[in-house]
């Protein structure tokens, strides 16, 4: 199955919210419960002594298809908003984003030539959209010298560079993910009562 690259606006996106983001000026909040769920409210701040991130809420704005007039949307899970006032967010499993993320695996050209594995273009996509690449998991046929984490598989090395600091950090942030998902809630043990008497 081919890759398909992801959407050039998303790029623009994701460069206007990271900008936006480190300069306070975005925020989220939950409002008040609405049928029995509360509201998750992402808002701008005004920033008119600060023209560019003016520019980037307005490019943020444009891109979702909001109305350019506030500063509130209601953040709703689902595909489509109803208007120009909700950010539909459809979120993925564990599942669906780890196999986003093997897509920075660099794959050995004779594992492509044999078919094990597909070609990867997601670190070529994010660099030529200038967009640093989520993280980039590296291979060679030698043992690396600074990994952060390594294993072999086949004849193959496979691990993150220890200078590799987003790398290290969205590995982190996944390892964080998956100690979420196996808490989980208490499980429902059955209780067994026997009669002493």
């Amino acid at each position: 199955m081919a890759q398909k690259g992801a959407d050039p606006n998303f790029y623009h996106l994701v460069s206007g919210m990271w900008e936006v983001q480190k300069s306070a000026a975005v925020g989220m909040r939950l409002d008040k419960a609405q049928e029995g769920k509360p509201a998750t409210v992402l808002f701008f701040r005004k920033t008119e002594a600060d023209p560019e991130i003016s520019q980037e809420q307005k490019k943020i704005r444009q891109i979702l298809g909001l109305n350019p007039d506030l500063n509130q949307f209601k953040v709703i899970y689902g595909a489509m908003a109803k208007d120009d006032t909700e950010i539909a967010i459809l979120s993925r499993s564990m599942l669906q984003i780890l196999s986003e993320l093997s897509s920075y695996i660099e794959i050995p050209e004779k594992h492509v030539q044999e078919k094990r594995a597909p070609e990867n273009l997601s670190i070529t996509a994010d660099i030529e959209a200038g967009v640093a690449p989520l993280l980039h998991i590296y291979s060679a046929s030698n043992y690396p010298k600074d990994a952060f984490a390594v294993v072999k598989y086949r004849d193959t090395w496979f691990w993150i560079d220890d200078k590799d600091y987003w790398t290290k950090r969205m590995f982190s942030f996944l390892m964080y993910l998956f100690s979420l998902a196996e808490t989980g809630g208490p499980s429902q043990v059955p209780v067994l009562t026997i009669p002493t008497g």
